[in-house]
């Protein structure tokens, strides 16, 4: 090779020059086209973020009945304390002679004076209308949320029953406001479950394989946490169903302190029914759990149900919790009764 034909080291320059010009660098351009990549951004989560509420309103009655819900904070009515009595309030509880004091607080006792029971003394005063179907509605879980007891008290009917729990913070102060704006009131009893384990039924519940102390000890104290109650609530899933061996002094506790029983268990427990028949207690158990799935479409196709049962028995019972979606449903769903020719009645006027 010539000299002529090796480039000289000016020319070397110009050749690196020419080639680095070939893929051109620009700080400038580089942080302009980052920002324009970055301000898209910005914009697509603005636009998610609008869209999320549309989004969640158009979907709802459409997902998977295993979706879980979040809840959210009921906001039906304004949760101030009521301050005056409605106009179809209940008598302030307790009522002379339907008392006994005990180790945890007063208990509810048959008035040896006439015999009457808490039961009827307790049961709202009710006026059926002839000839009309009557529906029970029962909230259960009430008092957990202080606010949204309150709110429920005023949103809903004094013909629609609420269950307290026995472990609600001042729950007999939330009893009697209850009372004063007219809703039959009932406590839910806490009974082991078949889930339990998973499930919690509190550190006062009624356990299979506890001993007959600890349950004895557990009913008085769970008794009396609230006044003015017209029995007890049974949970749904409750493991006594089928055998009811442990639980019999529990049955011959209520029964036997003039207590109405109800099971939300649809088909009921035989031999806790045997029990209240020969005793002539009352008892009664649900057709409905309205809720079991939260989603609105299924919550409102239960309400419907609910109806259908009670226009084709006469009467019907149906449980739902206090959340937003069943509450939004079951506003709408009471509303619309008087067209359909259905009565509203407090759960003991429909287990009488």
């Amino acid at each position: 090779m010539t000299d002529a034909a090796i480039p000289s080291e000016e020319e070397t320059s110009t050749v690196r020059l020419d080639v680095r010009n070939g893929f051109p660098f620009s700080i400038a351009a580089f942080l302009q086209g980052l920002g324009g990549i970055v301000f898209l951004l910005l914009v697509f989560v603005l636009w998610a973020m609008l869209r999320t509420d549309a989004a969640y309103e158009l979907h709802q009655d459409k997902l998977a009945s295993k979706t879980v819900i979040i809840e959210y904070p009921i906001e039906v009515v304004e949760t101030s304390p009521i301050a005056e009595k409605s106009a179809d309030a209940l008598a302030e509880a307790p009522i002379d002679g339907l008392f006994e004091d005990g180790e945890f607080g007063l208990l509810p006792i048959k008035r040896k004076s006439d015999g009457l029971k808490p039961f009827d003394a307790y049961k709202k005063p009710f006026e059926a209308v002839p000839g009309r179907p009557m529906v029970s509605l029962v909230i259960t879980d009430m008092g957990l949320s202080q606010s949204v007891t309150h709110g429920i008290m005023r949103a809903f009917p004094s013909t629609v029953s609420l269950s307290l729990s026995p472990y609600a913070k001042k729950g007999e102060s939330l009893g009697q406001l209850a009372r004063a704006s007219g809703h039959e009131i009932w406590m839910g009893l806490p009974l082991e479950t078949s889930d339990f384990g998973e499930s919690d039924p509190g550190p006062r519940a009624i356990l299979r394989n506890a001993s007959l102390e600890q349950n004895s000890a557990h009913i008085l104290w769970l008794l009396a946490q609230l006044q003015g109650y017209a029995g007890v609530i049974l949970p749904e899933d409750h493991v006594f169903l089928t055998d009811t061996t442990d639980i019999n002094n529990i049955l011959d506790e209520l029964i036997g302190r003039g207590l109405a029983i109800v099971e939300m268990n649809e088909l009921g427990s035989p031999d806790i029914s045997a029990k209240t028949y020969e005793q002539d207690s009352p008892y009664d158990v649900s057709d409905f759990v309205l809720d079991p799935v939260l989603n609105s479409r299924e919550i409102a196709q239960k309400f419907k149900a609910l109806e259908l049962r009670a226009m084709k028995n006469g009467k019907a019972i149906g449980f739902m919790r206090p959340h937003p979606l069943s509450i939004q449903v079951a506003e709408r769903w009471i509303a619309s009764l008087d067209d359909k020719g259905v009565q509203l009645a407090p759960l003991s006027a429909v287990i009488e």
